[in-house]
């Protein structure tokens, strides 16, 4: 499909290294003891369980709780990591989990604690390694969640080349994008999105492959979460290669409605140079791997 030529303009951003977690004790490894004793008072954390801080994640502490009798993790939020492309409610994460109970997309939830270290959640520890490369598994298990209701309480969120351009300014005001896409916009019905589909989020479990993380998911176009994960950014920040070709379009049959694809070719430009904003903006707060990653959007951006 014809498309019309993206040009970018970057600005170049000091690196300052900073706490992912926007937390004042770098070396904070075991949970503040309010939370810790928090949920051994629910009776769902074990009083004797091992408190294993988690690594990955870019917003929020994890700890997984291993006891005797029950294996769950425990997510403490920081309010203020969320950014123009990812937000951080945990009142959208219960949501989410507790809509999908039972369907074989997410954890199971167990609970929710408010105590002096600030809001938490726990929810079943899910057996198994971090997804290895299938990209139907991915096509299959993102079609059955955007045909899933989409529950009350979520935010709309939109996907006009505007929107995107205008969430591109907000991270780096120096990147332009032009000109406006030539074809008109294939509708889609608004679905449930996860909004955050990377492969550190994916777990490969005996049950078939589920989602973690849903602290930012919202109601919307499916071609949101298509670009989060088809991110060539996002899959070398978290240990994985950018897809190939054969890769994503392997992605797209799975997934099953060409009106989508058609979408989705239609918008990748604005959704590549997004990107880029983003990993610009987070290597200025601190994440040298995004920084490094931004030069994958533009090269996508490149072969369009």
């Amino acid at each position: 499909m014809k498309q019309g030529r993206v040009r970018v303009f970057l600005l170049t951003c000091p690196l300052i290294v900073t706490d992912s977690f926007g937390m004042t004790d770098r070396d904070h490894i075991s949970p503040p003891a309010t939370l810790k004793s928090g949920w051994e008072q629910r009776g769902i954390a074990e009083r004797n369980a091992d408190w294993a801080r988690q690594s990955g994640g870019h917003s929020n502490p994890v700890w997984r709780v291993l006891g005797q009798d029950r294996d769950i993790i425990c997510k403490l939020y920081v309010p203020s990591n969320h950014s123009p492309i990812f937000s951080n409610d945990p009142d959208h994460e219960a949501i989410s989990l507790t809509a999908l109970a039972g369907t074989g997309i997410a954890p199971k939830m167990l609970g929710r604690l408010r105590c002096e270290a600030g809001e938490s959640l726990a929810y079943s520890y899910l057996d198994g390694p971090q997804w290895r490369g299938n990209v139907q598994d991915v096509a299959v298990l993102m079609a059955h969640l955007h045909l899933q209701p989409v529950p009350d309480g979520l935010n709309s969120v939109r996907s006009d080349p505007d929107v995107l351009i205008d969430q591109t300014r907000q991270m780096q005001p120096e990147m332009r994008i032009s000109p406006m896409p030539e074809h008109p916009l294939p509708p889609v019905d608004p679905v449930f999105l996860h909004g955050d589909i990377v492969p550190g989020n994916l777990v490969e479990t005996s049950e078939g492959l589920m989602l973690i993380d849903w602290q930012c998911p919202a109601k919307g176009d499916p071609c949101l979460d298509i670009a989060i994960f088809l991110s060539p950014a996002m899959q070398v920040i978290y240990g994985h290669h950018p897809l190939s070709e054969d890769e994503i379009g392997a992605f797209f049959t799975m997934y099953g409605h060409p009106n989508v694809t058609e979408r989705y070719q239609i918008l990748a430009p604005f959704f590549h140079t997004r990107m880029a904003a983003y990993c610009l903006w987070k290597g200025a707060r601190g994440s040298a791997s995004h920084a490094a990653a931004a030069v994958l959007e533009l090269e996508a951006l490149e072969k369009l």
